[in-house]
């Protein structure tokens, strides 16, 4: 009997205590929330969607249409657990959301506004100097971070967005990789192209970790106050930097030429670049094709999935993911063959000379004028030997020769890769091969048929009449290189071949 009263005098107290413990509740929750913020200082937001919209617009170098995009499609991930009573400021710190756009971070956090809170600067903002990867069965791999608005260097605060009495803003987290870091982590990640990240091995990552963080508070001598906080961790599923947004079927075939058809099997809309994939019927060994979308014309090379799954990047060089396009117009309107054809030609001790000689006068070039060559159409002249300027200084300059390419075919984009260059690439990562078949070429070498350390420079068309077409490119080495010199010998290889197909035209509805 005693205990059953000794039972119910104790539960009117822990009453009391709860009910306490809920009004003090109430009344931080009315104090964070019951004072008016000054709109013309800060920026606030009424609702959730005018918040999301002034956040958008508040992220510097990002396009604002990406980020709504990317909230639209669910590609932003809530956190829900992450909060921190920062007791010096009597504020708490809350993070709201992550998004990885590769191996970067879009944090948006949030802190309470207080009645003393005159301006937004006056406001402590997130710093962090470190960022820990996790994937299952492996050790966290750690990396400094920077800003992407100043790498390496200190936090650009934003003046936030306001709403219901809490700020909120938007960082970008970035990595600080260099070549050594970035192989140690393609080796944590295990993954199969060393040289990229590929989805497969991003997608590895569902964890990330805060270091060294905490937030920095401006005084008014702008001098800095630093607030630390313990580190955190939390679960983030990373996601591919190009997700598939919308897939459209299309299954449909065209026929290019009596040995050639094509399969567009389907649209796959993506966030940065869409893909068309596609299945080629054709004897020969087709690594690119030239076509236009609703009236843009453009080029793309065929790649392959993992999978042997065939595709093209639509467009190549342009951002866009046709999620707002109501119909896909496609015209094929050529394609770039794969050959054994190549050329070479010798520049002499006496070029060579003649070139210095010049270079001493002053003057930047010479003209030789000097044909090398026809190949599948397409002739090749070297034009000049000139130096082109690589950097501020007056030193600052590679001594080689220009090539000029002609046809009587739109050449778009015929580029001779440094072949030297792409041999010691390949030592060290040999799935490198896989994205260069076909590739058109070059190579220099002495007089002793040693390979020269040598760049490509500029590259860049200087004629098209509608009938003949033009474009120059550079090869150069330093001047300490070029002075060695008795001989240089010059080799095109793997030079393609373009062909033209007639009429034809594809048309998807998109948004059907």
């Amino acid at each position: 009997m005693k205990v059953k009263n000794k039972f119910i005098k104790i539960v009117p107290v822990v009453l009391i205590v709860l009910a306490f413990l809920f009004i003090t509740d109430m009344f931080k929750e009315k104090e964070r929330t019951s004072f008016a913020v000054d709109e013309e200082v800060f920026n606030v937001a009424k609702t959730k969607s005018e918040l999301s919209e002034k956040l958008n617009q508040s992220v510097r170098s990002y396009d604002p249409q990406q980020l709504q995009l990317i909230e639209e499609y669910d590609l932003m991930t809530e956190i829900k657990d992450i909060e921190v009573d920062i007791l010096e400021e009597r504020r708490t710190f809350k993070i709201h959301s992550v998004w990885n756009e590769d191996m970067r971070l879009l944090v948006t956090y949030s802190l309470d506004l207080s009645p003393f809170d005159d301006k937004p600067e006056e406001i402590p903002y997130l710093s962090l100097d470190r960022l820990q990867y996790y994937a299952d069965g492996q050790a966290p791999f750690e990396i400094a971070v920077g800003n992407r608005d100043h790498p390496g260097g200190s936090y650009l605060p934003n003046d936030g967005v306001v709403y219901k009495n809490r700020i909120y803003r938007r960082l970008w987290i970035e990595p600080e990789f260099n070549e050594k870091v970035f192989q140690d982590f393609s080796e944590w990640l295990g993954a199969e192209q060393k040289h990229t990240y590929n989805t497969e091995a991003v997608e590895k990552i569902n964890k990330i970790g805060f270091g060294d963080i905490g937030l920095i508070q401006k005084r008014e001598d702008d001098s800095e106050k630093s607030i630390a906080m313990e580190d955190l961790s939390f679960d983030y599923p990373f996601k591919s930097w190009n997700p598939i947004l919308e897939k459209k079927p299309i299954n449909k075939t065209v026929k290019l030429a009596d040995d050639i058809e094509i399969i567009f099997t389907d649209l796959e809309m993506r966030l940065n670049f869409s893909q068309l994939n596609v299945e080629i019927d054709s004897p020969y060994e087709i690594n690119r094709l030239n076509y236009s979308y609703n009236g843009n014309q453009d080029f793309a090379p065929i790649q392959t999935k993992p999978d042997g799954q065939q595709f093209l990047g639509l467009p190549h060089y342009q951002s866009l993911n046709f999620v707002n396009t109501e119909e896909l117009n496609l015209k094929v309107l050529g394609a770039t063959l794969s050959t054994n054809e190549e050329l070479s030609h010798t520049l002499t001790s006496e070029d060579l000379q003649r070139f210095l000689e010049y270079d001493k006068k002053g003057k930047e070039s010479v003209e030789i004028n000097r044909k090398i060559g026809t190949a599948n159409g397409i002739e090749f002249n070297l034009t000049k030997m000139e130096k082109d300027q690589i950097g501020p200084g007056a030193n600052d300059f590679n001594y080689g020769f220009v090539l000029s390419i002609k046809a009587d075919k739109e050449l778009q984009g015929l580029h001779f890769a440094n072949y030297t260059e792409y041999q010691k690439r390949l030592e060290e990562m040999p799935d490198l091969a896989q994205y260069r078949i076909g590739e058109a070429f070059y190579e220099l070498t002495d007089q002793d048929d040693k390979p020269i350390l040598s760049q490509q420079g500029y590259s860049q068309g200087v004629h098209s009449d509608g009938e003949i077409y033009e474009q120059q490119q550079f090869f150069g080495m330093k001047k300490e290189d070029f002075d060695r010199l008795e001989e240089m010998k010059i080799r095109l290889f793997q030079i393609p071949k373009h062909i033209e197909f007639d009429a034809n035209e594809l048309t998807v509805e998109l948004n059907e």
